[in-house]
């Protein structure tokens, strides 16, 4: 999970990004809302490294959405998912720490869903 957090030290944000993009060279998947530019930073080397990605919205989508530029084409690769918590809403939203915070929380949840699938897959083997 990339997240960033004005908590960290200098240090303990390098061993993260490390950590992210460890995962990302070995063909893993990003997964987070990607808010702060430093996690969308994390997002593009992981793409360019050949990671997949899960991206959290806060918003659904709208009828006949479709991602644009480069987050297209990775969908077409089946690199990228988007997903919402909600239905899309055509008001703008006034995005607020509690939203961000439920965003992280979404993307934790889905990562640990991610760690028990793969270990009941693994017993099928």
């Amino acid at each position: 999970m990339v997240r960033w957090s004005s908590k960290y030290s200098r240090k303990e944000f390098e061993e993260k990004r490390r950590e992210c993009l460890e995962v990302a060279a070995n063909g893993g998947v990003l997964i987070s809302p990607f808010i702060h530019p430093k996690e969308k930073e994390i997002r593009d080397l992981g793409i360019e490294m050949g990671a997949s990605i899960i991206q959290i919205q806060e918003n659904g989508f709208p009828e006949l959405y479709k991602p644009s530029g480069k987050f297209f084409d990775l969908c077409k690769e089946g690199r990228l998912l988007i997903i919402a918590p909600a239905e899309y809403k055509s008001r703008k939203i006034d995005f607020t720490r509690e939203i961000a915070m439920n965003m992280n929380q979404m993307a934790e949840a889905v990562l640990e869903n991610m760690h028990m699938m793969a270990e009941m897959i693994s017993q099928y083997r």
